[in-house]
């Protein structure tokens, strides 16, 4: 009686092993083997470790458009060459498009009431993930702090009749996925030098492009920076700017 209860259960004891081993294959350890979007992977962890302390990179030119390959599934995209976070990462950063509290033609566009609103997105600082909270100065996302600072600085440059503007701010992690992609294919962006994502000083927000080839803005930024929180942070790029 045993023996013929033994040969019964078999086939389904079999079974449950067989579905046990198909599941330890697709997941050793019980977790998904697809990392989020603005996950670091383990490929991009142990490149930024090896950079160690860098230079950030090259800003991206404003106005044109450029077509490149999505690295992370082949399919091809259209981004503008500005790292505008919405074109790049439509699913993770399409609500980041913040309204004005009011309407930017009949405000100042030096007044802080630009940053009374402001949504959260995921940032980095030295490959570590952080919440961060961005408004649109310039047309791009920048750390409303940041933003604040940026506005008092810009404010009094403009009394000083210096004129600037921000180039670069804020990137997505699938921005910096795009133009890291670019920097080592030499394909797209120029070939421009990128930092390895998660480890870009713009992932932080805190991070600006300014505009310093146009007239007096570079001499003005390296006089009176410092008294609005900004610094040059990157000893080869006069244009890259951190609060």
């Amino acid at each position: 009686m045993n023996t013929n209860i033994l040969l019964r259960l078999a086939p389904r004891s079999l079974a449950v092993v067989l579905v046990l081993a198909i599941a330890g294959c697709a997941s050793s350890d019980g977790t998904p083997d697809t990392a989020g979007a603005d996950d670091i992977t383990p490929q991009e962890l142990a490149a930024g470790e090896a950079a160690g302390p860098e230079g950030d990179d090259a800003p991206v030119a404003d106005g044109d458009a450029t077509n490149a390959i999505d690295p992370e599934d082949g399919a091809t995209i259209t981004t503008p060459a500005e790292d505008s976070a919405s074109f790049l990462d439509p699913g993770a950063e399409a609500a980041a498009e913040v309204e004005p509290v009011v309407p930017p033609s009949v405000i100042d566009p030096d007044s802080l009431q630009q940053t009374q609103s402001c949504h959260r997105v995921t940032g980095y600082r030295s490959g570590h993930k952080m919440n961060i909270c961005v408004t649109t100065i310039d047309g791009k996302y920048v750390e409303v702090n940041t933003a604040r600072a940026y506005l008092r600085m810009r404010k009094a440059a403009r009394k000083a009749g210096v004129t600037m503007h921000v180039v670069s701010g804020f990137r997505s992690m699938a921005t910096q996925r795009y133009l890291y992609h670019c920097y080592k294919t030499k394909k797209c962006n120029g070939g421009n030098l990128a930092a390895v994502p998660g480890y870009s000083n713009h992932q932080s927000g805190h991070a600006l492009d300014l505009n310093t080839s146009a007239a007096h803005v570079y001499s003005w930024l390296a006089n009176h920076g410092h008294s609005y929180g900004f610094r040059r942070t990157v000893p080869s790029e006069k244009w890259h700017w951190e609060h």
